[in-house]
């Protein structure tokens, strides 16, 4: 998959100001592909998998929220605590 192709099929995702998420100007969720991709101007900066065994930090597990909440998926739910990173 290449993550151009998955910029363009992806859908608008909207990222509450209050989320931990890294600055961005746009993102965007490939179902297709499982990921959501961020771009800031005219750079893709930042693709995050949102598959359990990619969603380890507190900016995965806050995307892969975002996801769930406006398009009704579950990637939540299938999170494996004990892939969370400790600080």
């Amino acid at each position: 998959m290449s993550v151009a192709t998955a910029w363009e099929r992806g859908l608008r995702l909207e990222v509450p100001a209050e989320a931990p998420i890294p600055r961005h100007d746009e993102a965007r969720y490939d179902a297709r592909g499982d990921v959501v991709i961020f771009r800031r101007e005219q750079t893709l900066t930042t693709c995050y998998g949102l598959r359990p065994e990619y969603l380890t930090d507190i900016h995965g597990v806050a995307t892969a929220a975002t996801v769930d909440e406006q398009f009704g998926t579950a990637y939540c739910a299938a999170i494996n605590p004990r892939n969370l990173e400790t600080l």
